[in-house]
């Protein structure tokens, strides 16, 4: 879990409830996202992650998700 935890910090996120998240992205098949506020806009990664081969967890990529700004 380190490993995923220092890709993630590079790429700027971290979550308190890292450990739960991924047990639930591996048990029940729960999408693993985090969320970060850049600016006022408020940005979903959905990760991709597997084991290496010492048992640890690596991110694999990700997908940003932003809101859409509506015109009126």
């Amino acid at each position: 879990m380190e490993k995923l935890r220092r890709q993630l910090a590079d790429i700027g996120l971290s979550d308190e409830n890292l450990r739960e998240k991924v047990n639930s992205f591996f048990a029940d098949g729960e999408p693993l996202v985090l969320e970060r506020t850049i600016g006022e806009v408020n940005v979903r990664f959905d990760l991709e992650i597997q084991f290496t081969e010492n048992d640890d967890l690596e991110l694999l990529g990700y997908e940003l998700w932003r809101p859409r700004s509506v015109d009126t």
